[in-house]
């Protein structure tokens, strides 16, 4: 695995890693397929370590696929185990004490250190719990670490920028890249491979993955966690704040656009473009897609894929400028809500989702 030089400059040591679980809870809590209160735990721990070589470039360092055992008396619950693959057996023959792997896992940390995970407050959190409570070493070392989630720039970037969502989880973010050569198998190690070239296809795109560190993601509807790391440096933002993460990287007038990819642009009447364009709504083009999209300077949570062909901008455009032209040249621009509702209608705003901070993972 190769990584850009220029990728978190300010550290002297990436972690990419992974955990798979027996649930969602660290805590004590109710399991209705064991029908009994119980303590998710930490069977497997996938992570590889980056350090900067003489040359000033990220070389890899260290790595770490261990099973972890678990106390006796607990087992690997069948729901989980679907997910992960990892049978009850696995951990009996292969697991090591935790202590063991944690403690390597914990050595890994050396100078600045940056962890880096996918639904990475779920991983930390366990870990949390994990190290303080069957380690002698505690935690300490692991929560003086910053911490980068990769799924806060695939629903800042995928949902909030493009307006339309394909899917969040790793595995969709693979084949929404195109990524190869890797797989989202919910086996820790393969995981975090595949999450070291979805981070590394992040930053090609737009390295601005440091300003990004230290925050996690939330819906509204499904609240933030109620576990949740408490230090003052870390922030949770919700889908609203997200939109505000990422605006189009090419507004350009709509008369621009129409120029570019409609034979007879002359069909459309240059005034009542300009007057659509005052009214706050403008149509853009992404560069990395080739895809046009509509936003709302008005409505920041408004984004609208119209997609690649010229067919759908033309039949989208066409009552956009019926509707304008009979505004005129008045003073007064049109409304750009009341001509996103006729032109969209059942158009959704930003805030779908397949899933919140609460959302499975089982990864």
């Amino acid at each position: 695995m190769k990584l850009n030089r220029d990728l978190f400059p300010d550290y002297d040591t990436l972690i990419f890693f992974d955990t798979e679980t027996t649930g969602f809870t660290p805590t004590s809590h109710w399991s209705a397929e064991q029908n009994k209160d119980v303590i998710d735990r930490v069977v497997e721990l996938g992570a590889v370590k980056f350090a900067r070589n003489d040359a000033g470039d990220w070389e890899m360092a260290d790595e770490q696929s261990d099973l972890i055992s678990l106390p006796e008396g607990e087992i690997m619950p069948e729901g989980a185990s679907k997910v992960n693959h990892i049978t009850g057996d696995m951990i009996s023959k292969d697991g090591l004490d935790p202590e063991e792997a944690f403690s390597h896992f914990s050595q890994m940390i050396s100078g600045k250190t940056l962890l880096i995970a996918y639904n990475a407050h779920f991983d930390v959190n366990f870990l949390k719990h994990e190290l303080k409570n069957r380690c002698s070493f505690g935690n300490a070392d692991l929560l003086s670490c910053d911490v980068y989630d990769a799924m806060l720039t695939a629903r800042a970037r995928i949902v909030g920028e493009r307006g339309f969502n394909p899917g969040h989880r790793l595995g969709e973010m693979l084949s929404h890249y195109d990524i190869q050569g890797v797989e989202n198998s919910h086996r820790a190690l393969d995981d975090v491979y595949a999450l070291s070239q979805l981070v590394k296809t992040f930053h090609e795109e737009r390295p601005d993955l440091d300003s990004q560190i230290n925050v996690f993601p939330y819906y509204r509807r499904h609240g933030m966690p109620s576990d949740r790391l408490d230090d003052p440096k870390f922030k949770f933002i919700d889908e609203y704040q997200m939109a505000d993460m990422y605006k189009p990287t090419r507004v350009v007038p709509i008369s621009e656009i129409l120029q570019e990819i409609i034979p007879s642009p002359e069909e459309f009447d240059d005034t009542a473009l300009k007057g659509y364009e005052e009214g706050g709504v403008h149509l853009y083009k992404e560069k990395s897609s080739g895809t046009y999209f509509m936003t709302d300077k008005n409505d920041p949570s408004f984004y609208t894929r119209i997609g690649k062909k010229i067919e759908d901008v033309v039949s989208r455009l066409t009552p956009l400028a019926s509707s304008v032209a009979s505004v005129g040249t008045s003073q007064e621009p049109a409304v750009a809500p009341d001509v996103t509702e006729s032109v969209f209608p059942g158009t959704d705003n930003f805030g779908g989702s397949n899933g919140g901070a609460n959302s499975s993972h089982l990864m």
